[in-house]
């Protein structure tokens, strides 16, 4: 009902990109705007008068339903191009199926609208972000009447950007200050909800929709999401694997981890000067904390986090001499990280060894 703002720039690429692919999957977080970008490539791809039927997954009822789905779906769609949503109901089945067509149908093209790839040949994953910052205040200007456009930007960059959480958002600002809105934004989940929105319900709270993913992840997927949940930033292997890893989850059972949360949308995964790093978006890092909570682990986790710093900053200082830039530029990245293991260290005894130790990087 509402216009659609921005993601020009990705239906440009993605519409060049269908001519030389026939299957997109368009993946990304809950709450992105995946489904909304997909209806609006479809218009793009198959302009009027050809009609796209889209098959939603999520509303079928089981794998023996999926078939006739996308059948009808084929039906309906008079241009060459289907348009497959929530697959991450059934990727397994989807992915079988997908196949199965392409190869059937040399003239057919299939976006697919998934948390997850659906890891079949051929296959190219195109990651969505959140909104740029000036789209989000574009998407929440439209939805508000407010004369503060300092509030919008501050709103939009506490919600990084997540289209879901700024239409949550927007409805609250309608019934209540901006500025106390600002304030409790640290209780995102349990703030955006919206009973009345019209839709799937998953999109009417921005924790139910979180906990869609959660359902999708194995035990030590969601194990290793409520303890990586302590890192404030970004983080690499390493430091996950120190942190996270017991009896339950060994560090042997790290990667194959990690890669099921990236392939989920739950962890972005990005290439830098120190290496290939990790980020969890925060309303995804909050639900985690959430069941860090549950499982009465949050002190634990934390003095690992903590230790694993001190003894990254202790490291950095022996080799500092040889290696100042390397250092310089690790350091640097891990600025989050550092500064909660500071205030961790305050409260266990250990503040000042960590700061004194962090002097290479306060001279820099």
């Amino acid at each position: 009902m509402s216009a659609f703002v921005g993601r020009r720039d990705e239906i440009a690429e993605i519409t060049a990109l269908f001519g030389r692919v026939r299957l997109v999957t368009l993946s990304g977080a809950g709450g992105v705007g995946k489904t909304r970008l997909g209806l609006e490539l479809a218009r793009t791809l198959v302009p009027e008068p050809a009609v796209i039927d889209v098959a939603e997954l999520a509303q079928v009822g089981g794998p023996q339903a999926l078939a006739p789905a996308v059948t009808e779906a084929l039906a309906l769609s008079t241009g060459s191009l289907l348009v497959l949503d929530t697959c991450e109901a059934l990727v397994d089945e989807v992915a079988s199926l997908v196949s199965g067509l392409l190869a059937a149908d040399s003239e057919l093209r299939v976006l697919a609208i998934s948390r997850q790839s659906l890891a079949v040949p051929g296959e190219h994953l195109w990651v969505l972000g959140g909104l740029s910052a000036r789209d989000a205040r574009s998407l929440l200007a439209d939805l508000v009447d407010t004369r503060s456009p300092e509030t919008l930007t501050e709103v939009c960059d506490r919600l990084e950007g997540l289209p879901l959480a700024i239409e949550l958002a927007a409805v609250r600002l309608r019934a209540m200050p901006a500025e106390d809105f600002v304030t409790t934004l640290d209780d995102r989940l349990t703030l955006l909800v919206d009973e009345d929105r019209q839709g799937p319900s998953r999109h009417r709270a921005l924790a139910t929709c979180i906990g869609w993913s959660h359902q999708l992840c194995t035990e030590r997927e969601r194990l290793f999401w409520a303890r990586v949940s302590v890192f404030p930033g970004e983080f690499d292997l390493e430091a996950a694997t120190y942190v996270c890893r017991d009896d339950t989850l060994r560090a042997q059972d790290m990667v194959d981890v990690v890669t099921g949360l990236v392939d989920k949308s739950v962890l972005l995964r990005r290439e830098t000067v120190a290496g290939v790093r990790f980020l969890m978006p925060g309303a995804t890092r909050e639900f985690g904390a959430g069941w860090l909570a549950l499982l009465g682990q949050q002190e634990e986790v934390r003095l690992r986090h903590h230790d694993f710093y001190l003894a990254l900053a202790r490291n950095a200082e022996r080799e500092w001499p040889r290696r100042q830039v390397r250092w310089h530029r690790r350091l640097r990245l891990e600025a989050a990280n550092l500064a909660q293991a500071l205030e961790t260290g305050l409260e266990a005894g250990t503040g000042l060894e960590l700061a004194g130790t962090l002097w290479i990087l306060w001279v820099c």
